[in-house]
């Protein structure tokens, strides 16, 4: 329940210091006797209006109103005042605080000459609606993937009272507030974890009440979903690949478990029996990188990416490198040669060498067609017979511009 402060009460009466409000004095017949009334005069509930009016029959004007409230000379807290003849205590909005017996006393005159006390008034709030109850229907602990209701309870005592709901988790505002006292989570998942709480406003009052809070727990289905690859994820092409999608379930019984494996965002299989992928021979084809899901009631969870790669023969790579190496070795003696040749013969000059070299399986020659300026094609026949001892079914056209200073 709200305090006090949180309404708001309207004193109308004529500022006076403190001290007099503790002052008594006694009784008198020639001092007069307010009237203390009260509006409504039927029941009062939470939120309703009410007015206390005191009044001095009789009395001229000039009169300064005092409150008190369950004691007399014990006074109310003043949140505004006004001078008059008469006076008014408001409370805007009515709480179970407010309830006591009131009393009204006038003052007036230079050296404070006071009334008599009113008779006594009482003022008994009702509750408007009780402090609502959540309670979560299925239990505090439930598992991902299962529907979960939040019920809010409160009992209303004035008929006629309409109530709005909202629902909070860890203090921020849940959706589905509204004129509903339930609030459902049709798939648990584990962010829906948390400590839940309902507040209950009645409609044009501004009253709110909130509820004690509740615990909820999301327990997780499956957890840890990994995909291996056996014998590993190199292989030799030609050789046999097993993947196999695994899924830690917590429940009891072991719910159904759908299984897809996915190669570079492509599913390439889709079982509910069995978590292995089998390939009886592996080929470039089947490299790539390789997810599994796992889905089950509703939840859906999957592994990090594994990466399928094809080892390359040991000796292909050998044979390809060994082959570019020499190749640009003996380019590189032949190019030296020509230097040192040009070199002993003390020329200079410019040499275009355009040699046609094939080799066919119905002749297994070569031809050699030098443009040269002077007679040296028999030195670079020889080195090239060697370099194309390899069989070719396509023509080889080297181009050599030497410039030798």
């Amino acid at each position: 329940m709200k305090d006090s402060s949180l309404f708001h009460m309207i004193l109308q009466c004529n500022d006076m210091g403190s001290s007099s409000l503790g002052h008594s004095e006694p009784l008198s017949a020639g001092k007069p006797k307010p009237a203390l009334t009260r509006e409504p005069a039927e029941e009062i509930s939470e939120g309703d209006t009410v007015t206390l009016s005191c009044v001095v029959e009789g009395g001229s004007g000039g009169w300064r109103y005092l409150w008190y409230k369950d004691r007399q000379g014990a006074p109310v807290y003043q949140t505004d005042s006004s001078r008059g003849t008469g006076g008014g205590y408001t409370i805007s909005a009515a709480a179970l605080p407010h309830s006591g017996e009131y009393w009204c006393r006038a003052g007036r005159g230079r050296n404070t000459s006071y009334s008599q006390y009113s008779e006594g008034v009482k003022i008994q709030v009702s509750e408007l609606f009780s402090t609502p109850t959540l309670t979560v229907l299925l239990g505090a602990s439930v598992w991902e993937g299962e529907a979960v209701t939040l019920q809010c309870g409160a009992h209303i005592n004035k008929q006629g009272t309409q109530l709005q709901y909202r629902y909070s988790k860890d203090n921020g505002t849940v959706r589905g507030a509204g004129s509903q006292d339930q609030h459902s989570i049709p798939a648990a998942g584990l962010r829906d974890t948390g400590r839940y709480q309902c507040e209950v406003e009645a409609a044009g009052t501004g009253l709110k009440k909130r509820s004690a809070s509740v615990s909820l727990t999301v327990r997780a289905l499956f957890s840890r979903v990994t995909l291996t690859a056996s014998p590993g994820a190199t292989m030799k092409e030609g050789e046999a690949l097993n993947l196999t999608c695994e899924a830690a379930v917590n429940k009891t019984p072991r719910p159904e478990l759908h299984y897809t494996i996915v190669r570079d965002g492509e599913p390439v299989t889709n079982s509910t029996d069995s978590a292995l992928y089998s390939i009886a021979s592996t080929e470039k084809s089947h490299t790539g990188s390789y997810t599994c899901a796992v889905e089950s009631q509703g939840v859906e969870k999957s592994s990090q990416e594994l990466h399928i790669e094809l080892q390359t023969s040991w000796h292909s790579a050998a044979a390809a490198a060994g082959f570019s190496v020499g190749f640009f070795v003996i380019l590189l003696i032949v190019f030296t040669l020509l230097l040192l040749y040009h070199k002993i013969r003390g020329e200079a000059p410019v040499f275009y060498y355009m040699f046609h070299l094939s080799c066919h399986s119905s002749y297994s020659g070569f031809f050699l067609h030098p443009l040269v300026k002077n007679n040296y094609h028999h030195i670079l026949k020889r080195l090239f017979l060697k370099i194309m001892h390899f069989k070719n079914k396509h023509f080889l056209i080297v181009y050599a511009q030497l410039i030798i200073p």
